[in-house]
């Protein structure tokens, strides 16, 4: 079975609406290329003699967050430590890095597993010098590494201090401050959409059936695509899960409306009642793959 040409179709459904969470730091310690940590309740972004770097890890537990959500904006605050330091020393210069493995725990032996892309630019190299003062960091909620996190419920960054000659910055770690203390913990805060999502009706035999995408960037590319094999799943480097087995047979691409809405009408062949099928549809733009659907000829 062939599916003829789709129609664009005209509707228009609300936009997806923005969630937001804060999310405190599970875990923090301090560790250099050279293996050596440090495990007290302080993250530090460090340059020590020779330019050895001890780069702070912060990690986040993420399951809170919807595997599919469009991240829109994150954020993330430390506060200052100043007890037994005279942080910040000697102008040091802070980059927010993804960390590229969250098996690391503080106490354990772990091995440094280099830097992942930045995901602040440029450098910071303005502290303030108080106890507990906020700093915000503002990351790169686009990078593509967030798929992958969010789908494993786990992320982790790393301060790591760019300046080759001695200086540092601390910041407080993941230990709860206790009942009454004011919040000092790192803080991740995302803000996210749930992304585009398919629906399929009227996928009856002689009639015209509906494919639906809401939630897609308001007059940007999307792409559908069926197959008649299965649905996957296919695991894409760039893309995530794809939902659908080979051969993977795209329709033309259409432009979603002001609002994020496109439809595809398409007629069922007669005679084809029992035939299963599946789709799936990509937002270009974000490059994020909607929900996958599976259904049979009616």
């Amino acid at each position: 079975m062939n599916f003829p040409l789709v129609l664009l179709l005209a509707a228009c459904p609300a936009l997806p609406q923005s969630s937001s969470a804060d999310l405190i730091a599970i875990d923090s310690k301090c560790l250099n290329a050279a293996n050596q940590s440090m495990n007290d309740n302080t993250v530090r972004a460090w340059t020590a003699a020779g330019a050895v770097h001890m780069d702070g890890l912060v990690k986040f537990d993420l399951s809170t967050i919807p595997d599919a959500a469009f991240l829109t904006s994150a954020v993330i605050r430390t506060y200052h430590k100043t007890a037994g330091s005279s942080s910040p020393w000697q102008s040091p210069m802070v980059t927010v890095y993804h960390y590229p493995d969250n098996a690391w725990a503080r106490g354990n032996a772990d091995t440094h597993a280099g830097l992942g892309p930045a995901l602040t630019s440029p450098p910071r190299s303005n502290f303030p010098s108080s106890e507990l003062a906020p700093v915000d960091w503002t990351l790169d909620h686009a990078a593509s590494f967030w798929g992958a996190a969010l789908t494993d419920d786990l992320v982790s960054v790393a301060l790591h201090n760019d300046k080759t000659g001695i200086s540092y910055v601390h910041f407080h770690g993941s230990n709860d401050p206790g009942t009454g203390a004011p919040e000092q913990r790192p803080t991740l805060t995302l803000t996210w959409t749930e992304g585009a999502n398919l629906t399929v009706a009227n996928f009856i035999q002689g009639q015209v059936a509906v494919l639906e995408v809401s939630g897609a960037t308001p007059g940007g590319v999307v792409f559908f695509a069926y197959s008649l094999n299965g649905g996957g799943p296919i695991t894409h480097p760039l893309y995530g899960t794809i939902l659908l087995s080979h051969p993977i047979v795209p329709f033309p691409a259409v432009t979603a409306d002001g609002l994020g809405y496109v439809g595809l009408a398409i007629p069922i062949p007669s005679g084809t009642t029992g035939v299963p099928a599946w789709f799936q549809a990509m937002d270009w733009a974000t490059k994020i793959l909607t929900n996958g659907a599976a259904e049979v000829v009616g």
